[in-house]
């Protein structure tokens, strides 16, 4: 079965850690695929975020040329807040894969108090 990661956050800003925890992801996961994932309106931050199409061209830019990366643009063109569960679940109903989930500490530390949290454990492989 392929498999796919999900790296998701603000990327407000995209910075050199963001790119290397990607490569090293599709490394140790043995990903067939990651898809990096900008937030659009983020429900855990309190401060104003860089315009969603600033960040996604600017994650284009920082990942163009890494092999088996592809910057979506799916949460910023849904729009509205942000929720992972629902985003999990667009993209295993879209792939049928074996569906990996990455997240900064900041918000993993937080992780019950998301919308809909246990949800994403389920699609979770």
């Amino acid at each position: 079965m392929i498999k796919i990661g999900i790296f998701g956050g603000t990327f407000d800003p995209v910075h050199n850690e963001h790119v290397k925890v990607a490569k090293i992801a599709i490394e140790k996961l043995e990903l067939d695929k990651l898809i990096i994932m900008p937030t659009f309106i983020p429900p855990h931050k309190t401060r104003t975020v860089t315009d969603g199409r600033i960040r996604l061209e600017m994650l284009r830019s920082c990942f163009s040329g890494i092999e088996k990366i592809e910057v979506s643009d799916y949460e910023i063109t849904k729009g509205g807040t942000s929720y992972t569960y629902q985003t999990v679940e667009y993209f295993k109903k879209k792939y049928q894969c074996e569906l990996y989930f990455l997240v900064g500490t900041d918000m993993l530390t937080n992780f019950k108090t998301w919308k809909n949290p246990m949800p994403i454990t389920e699609f979770m492989s």
